[in-house]
């Protein structure tokens, strides 16, 4: 389902022309690099401390923007 959204997301803004080549190759190696190491780190860290972590930045952002 994620690749489906985010092919769609992609194609809205090739058609769109609102993607700036020069950096669209390190901001793909950067994010699977990401989603990698950052899964390896998510799964060495006690599953308490990453609930708290998630419900904490998004109470944090819901005050924010609401």
């Amino acid at each position: 389902m994620a690749v489906v959204i985010t092919g769609v997301s992609i194609l809205v803004f090739v058609a769109d022309n609102k993607i700036v080549w020069s950096y669209a190759g390190a901001m793909a190696i950067a994010s699977v690099l990401g989603g990698y190491y950052g899964a390896v780190v998510g799964r060495r860290l006690p599953k308490g401390l990453i609930r708290v972590f998630v419900v904490t930045v998004g109470l944090v952002l819901s005050a924010y923007y609401f």
